[in-house]
């Protein structure tokens, strides 16, 4: 199966992915050479992502996650209508996971800036329960943080800091990590927002119903003793790939193959 994101917060939805599906092969891309994703217009992101799941499907995908909340909002339902192999986002699973958590029905957003301009979490939510008040912050620079793998220390938590003051008056109690890159800063903001506040990583509900689509089409992997090899692919740096899987992962530097986009 195929995962991709603008860059290396995705493998936080490969970790889930393969703990709760450890037969499945996975094909991983990280597009880094377009990063970010967030500050672009929805219709470039569209193109990206019809143009990458394309060519996770001319690799054998059988189903694809778009493990980035900015492209699940551009780009899911064109992809959707374009190919025929079952394909996951970020958004839905989140609002569910956060309406389920949520007990006062202030939830707060942490998000790129496309993210929360594209209204996909405001709207998920407010079908599921309209009486949940979004309060939704772009918080930008935690996709840098992570793609230079700065997860912890005095500089990341005084990012944090400054990025959720403005949630200060605004009575959550629940917060979606709205980017796949912020679940590696989980530790710093959950001691920012601190432990009244219910951090929502959507990365496991989207393995889950992964898990659910495939059970339910017959395309489980059940034959394979051993876990298959994984395969790496990025559009920007191979060696900067493989430190950010042993970085963030705790894995060893796999193999990484280029990918230059036409045009």
């Amino acid at each position: 199966m195929g995962v991709f994101d603008s860059g290396v917060g995705g493998l936080s939805v490969y970790r889930w992915i393969k703990e709760l599906l450890p037969h499945e092969r996975v094909i991983y891309l990280a597009d880094t050479a377009r990063l970010p994703y967030g500050l672009k217009p929805q219709a470039v992101v569209r193109e990206f992502v019809i143009q990458i799941v394309g060519f996770l499907v001319d690799l054998g995908a059988k189903a694809v996650v778009i493990a980035c909340n900015t492209a699940t909002a551009a780009g899911l339902e064109a992809a959707s209508g374009r190919f025929s192999i079952p394909l996951v986002g970020m958004i839905g699973p989140g609002a569910r996971e956060a309406v389920r958590a949520t007990r006062n029905r202030r939830v707060g957003l942490l998000a790129t800036e496309g993210t929360v301009r594209s209204g996909a979490y405001q709207r998920a939510i407010r079908q599921l329960d309209p009486e949940v008040e979004v309060f939704a912050r772009g918080c930008t620079p935690f996709t840098t943080l992570v793609e230079e793998g700065r997860t912890e220390g005095p500089e990341a938590e005084e990012v944090v800091r400054e990025q959720l003051a403005w949630f200060a008056d605004k009575d959550i109690d629940t917060a979606i990590l709205g980017c796949t890159h912020y679940a590696f800063l989980r530790s710093v903001i959950s001691r920012v927002l601190g432990p009244s506040v219910t951090l929502v990583d959507p990365g496991r509900a989207v393995a889950e119903e992964l898990a659910q689509l495939l059970r339910s089409q017959d395309l489980l992997n059940r034959g394979c003793e051993t876990a298959p090899e994984d395969a790496f692919y990025t559009s920007g740096s191979p060696r900067r790939l493989q430190e950010m899987v042993q970085l963030l992962l705790g894995l060893p530097a796999p193999s990484v193959g280029q990918v230059s986009w036409p045009g």
